[in-house]
């Protein structure tokens, strides 16, 4: 689990790929409050992992080539 301070004025909590949960906090924020909020959140956390658990997680190395097209925005 990744926890960082930033100039915000919510908690914000992300599941990403493979298996990582990042917290960040309002500068100030106590641990006492963040605990409460992830207490609060923990089905949702487990939910994601659970859903997560069962997809490939593959880095894919690309390389750019001088006039390749890639998308952009999907």
């Amino acid at each position: 689990m990744r926890f960082t301070f930033r100039e915000r004025k919510t908690l914000e909590i992300s599941v990403e790929l493979p298996n990582t949960v990042s917290i960040v906090a309002p500068n100030g924020t106590t641990d006492k409050t963040v605990n409460a909020y992830v207490k609060k959140k923990a089905n949702w956390i487990v939910q994601k992992l659970f859903l997560f658990k069962y997809m490939e997680f593959r880095k894919i190395n690309r390389e750019m080539v001088n006039g390749e097209s890639l998308l952009y925005l999907g």
